[in-house]
């Protein structure tokens, strides 16, 4: 008989430093690229270097409601001496002046508007004045003042994006201004499967011992936030064949896989039994808290994760355990990530050998530790960000920390 009751905790841990380097010994880089429209590219890896098609601007063009001249011309003018230029066309952005410029000649010119040729400057509107077809201008110009010259922007050629960069949204408009419709990002495909008889999707109408779905909500926004292309599941119920039928199916056409619970070594966790059956564990296991029970291993191409049933559990083995798998499936994309120091706003004991991640608030400089346990929610409500910190150690009120900011 099991004295335990079929519930069997996890007790052999993995270092979390071991599990890094294992993650990137073991991980290996997706090759799968594929092509997203501009809309759907924000986040994503770049799989290619991108280049700049034409100059930008394409075109010399005015940067202020004016007019177009030779500088030469305004050598000497002033409030109480102007020079009369005559007025012989006009230059507007989508309807530029064909002409050419001679010597005392002007062009009214409007902002983005091409330069016409001949002139190489503009006067701004404010130092002039026109009577009838005489344009008086009262000072002296510089030459190529109020212009924006053709290329001083961008090159022709430049490298726009480079090849395993996370595409921000600045990369869209450099995109987009050089006709770049879509781009070409590294295909990383997860699925999240949320387990347990008593999870429901969000909008059922729960019965007594039932809850909603709601971790798989914030481990999808964590790994889009990565760059990933994630699908969410319906939860899946509590079914050892099941289970197994579905991870052998999903293994082919994602490369993760994220079951959310069934992952400790209880009778009713069965994702451990169906990685070893189809494939292979790497960890069982990590020394992290909270995130014990977290797994990870691979079935076929697809690394597969189990992440702990708990709210807090499964946000901070997103953060702790995915992220580092995500970034070698990029092999190495940069990810951003805002580190500020602070003081420790009161003393926190770290009494085992454990890599402690604990939520913080930031108030006046202080860091202070909202984090109560692995189910309780309150533990991210209010949090700015989370520190990491190994034990056994004693952490004093007062004392710097690094805090990642979410």
């Amino acid at each position: 008989m099991d004295r335990l009751g079929g519930m069997h905790p996890v007790t052999q841990l993995t270092d979390y430093e071991e599990v890094l380097k294992l993650v990137a010994q073991r991980v290996q880089r997706v090759e799968r690229v594929e092509k997203v429209g501009l809309s759907e590219a924000c986040g994503r890896v770049s799989a290619l270097d991108v280049f700049a098609k034409a100059h930008i601007p394409p075109f010399t063009r005015a940067t202020f409601d004016g007019y177009a001249l030779r500088w030469e011309d305004t050598i000497g003018a002033s409030k109480a001496k102007p020079v009369s230029l005559k007025l012989v066309g006009t230059s507007k952005p989508a309807k530029p002046f064909r002409g050419f410029v001679h010597n005392k000649e002007a062009v009214r010119i409007f902002t983005g508007a091409p330069l016409p040729r001949g002139a190489d400057s503009v006067v701004v509107v404010e130092n002039t004045e026109l009577q009838a077809s005489t344009l008086k201008v009262y000072q002296e110009v510089k030459k190529g003042s109020n212009l924006d010259l053709e290329g001083s922007d961008i090159k022709k050629g430049e490298t726009l994006l480079k090849k395993g960069e996370v595409i921000k949204p600045h990369h869209l408009s450099l995109l987009a201004s050089q006709g770049y419709a879509s781009v070409k990002v590294i295909g990383v495909r997860a699925l999240v499967i949320p387990t347990g008889n008593e999870v429901k999707p969000v909008g059922t109408k729960l019965k007594m011992g039932e809850i909603y779905d709601s971790n798989s909500f914030s481990v999808t926004s964590l790994l889009e936030q990565m760059g990933v292309h994630v699908k969410r599941v319906r939860p899946l119920p509590d079914d050892p064949q099941r289970t197994q039928e579905v991870l052998e199916r999903v293994s082919q056409k994602f490369e993760l896989v994220i079951f959310m619970g069934g992952s400790s070594a209880g009778a009713e966790d069965f994702v451990p039994k169906a990685v070893r059956s189809l494939g292979e564990i790497f960890v069982h296991g990590v020394a992290i808290s909270p995130g014990r029970p977290t797994l990870i291993g691979r079935v076929g191409k697809a690394v597969v994760v189990g992440l702990p049933g708990h709210p807090v559990s499964s946000f901070a083995t997103t953060i702790m355990i995915i992220k580092p798998i995500v970034r070698a499936m990029y092999q190495g994309a940069l990810f951003e990530e805002c580190v500020v120091e602070a003081k420790l706003g009161h003393s926190l004991e770290l009494e085992e050998r454990l890599t402690y991640f604990r939520t913080v608030k930031l108030e006046n400089g202080f860091a202070q530790v909202v984090y109560k346990s692995s189910s309780t929610l309150r533990s991210v409500l209010g949090a700015h960000g989370y520190i990491l910190e190994k034990g056994p150690k004693s952490l004093k009120q007062g004392e710097r920390v690094k805090v990642h900011l979410f």
